[in-house]
């Protein structure tokens, strides 16, 4: 099998794990990036005529870290999205968390207002 097979893992992670998760990733991405400088750099120094192959296979091994190092930023842009998401989600229940002890306290002042009327 000459061609790469690519197979899609999930695993979990506790919430407030993600942001090192996603920078685990993010740094992965930026070691590929090295890799691929490295390479077009040598590529570059060596693309005489006694070394077009060299470079040329260079080239070829920077192209392949690129399709790496896109899969894996579109992993961390997943991530991203999902956490950025979920993080809404809890920003919202907070919100309706407020504004339901907001309600609570408000029904509460309300009654003992009603109260101190019908005593008066």
């Amino acid at each position: 099998m000459n061609e790469e097979q690519k197979v899609k893992l999930c695993y979990t992670v506790n919430f407030e794990e993600v942001p090192a998760e996603i920078s685990k990733f993010l740094q992965k991405s930026l070691d590929l990036n090295k890799q691929v400088v490295t390479g077009l750099e040598v590529a570059k120094q060596k693309t005489s005529v006694d070394n077009v192959q060299f470079a040329l296979n260079n080239v070829l091994e920077a192209r392949a870290e690129l399709i790496k190092m896109d899969q894996v930023l579109e992993d961390v842009a997943d991530l991203l999205t999902g956490y950025g998401q979920a993080l809404e989600e809890l920003q919202q229940k907070g919100l309706d968390s407020v504004a339901k002890a907001a309600e609570t306290l408000k029904e509460g002042k309300d009654a003992g207002e009603k109260e101190s009327d019908e005593e008066a």
